[in-house]
């Protein structure tokens, strides 16, 4: 995970792994992540976010 800081806004990417069920079928994989925080009055809150999966290597 990394995080940059630009002032009041806050930028977080990484990777994760992970999992559920969808239609009664379990899944699972690798999934590239943004997030972007917001402080305002003191407070940080998530004003975006974003996840893509990675495809399996061939």
């Amino acid at each position: 995970m990394r995080l940059r800081r630009y002032g009041d806004t806050a930028v977080v990417t990484g990777t994760s792994i992970q999992s559920g069920l969808g239609n009664g079928q379990p899944w699972s994989g690798r999934f590239r992540f943004t997030r972007v925080w917001v402080r305002r009055d003191g407070v940080w809150r998530m004003v975006a976010s974003h996840s893509s999966r990675i495809a399996d290597a061939p």
